[in-house]
């Protein structure tokens, strides 16, 4: 059996289903998806059950969620990135690991690596995808926030008022909004007085 069928055989379980792991994985490629995100979708498995299932076919440690003890290592990854980011590079008690959440692709590769290379079972952690994407967002909430706040700004600069009306046009626009909220709120006093 090759690797690709044996990891969706691990994928599957013991799941009773009509897909054999060919007739599974041909579906899945057939509809142009990962096979992993396949397998959750059409047979209802959890995400990180799928995560922990390809982990343990691999021979890779699998959490959860990324440890609170982990800090990223170098320069924060760029916002734009957060949605495809797979692999990150923590420091874990004075310990250098990569934070993974491999693709059905990937898997099949790192299994090669791991398999010609076996110290790097050390040196990496699998999670599910959401739980990178979850600790990354708490580790850089306030870069995130900045980058909300000036994201607009960047993308089209002269979009905001502030910036492309000189001060008379901003308090012009001011005074004529003031007396037309006073005519509004005189006009209705003066017809009803009479």
């Amino acid at each position: 059996m090759s690797a690709a069928l044996e990891l969706m055989a691990a994928l599957i379980g013991t799941k009773q289903t009509h897909y054999t792991p060919k007739a599974a994985l041909e579906a899945a490629l057939m509809t142009e998806v990962d096979p992993m995100h396949w397998c959750a979708v059409y047979l209802d498995i959890a995400p990180a059950e799928i995560m922990s299932r390809a982990a343990q076919w691999a021979g890779l440690a699998f959490f959860d969620v990324v440890p609170r003890v982990a800090h990223v290592v170098h320069d924060q990854p760029r916002v734009e990135m957060f949605a495809n980011l797979r692999m990150v590079r923590f420091t874990m008690l004075d310990r250098e690991i990569g934070v993974a959440a491999p693709d059905f692709f990937a898997f099949l590769h790192l299994a090669r690596v791991a398999e010609a290379d076996p110290g790097i079972r050390g040196q990496l952690l699998i999670v599910p995808s959401a739980a990178l994407r979850d600790a990354l967002v708490g580790m850089h909430e306030e870069h995130l926030l900045d980058d909300a706040r000036q994201r607009l700004t960047r993308k089209w600069p002269y979009a905001a008022a502030q910036l492309d009306l000189t001060r008379k046009i901003r308090e012009g626009v001011v005074i004529t909004v003031t007396i037309l909220v006073l005519a509004l709120t005189i006009g209705p006093c003066r017809s009803g007085c009479g």
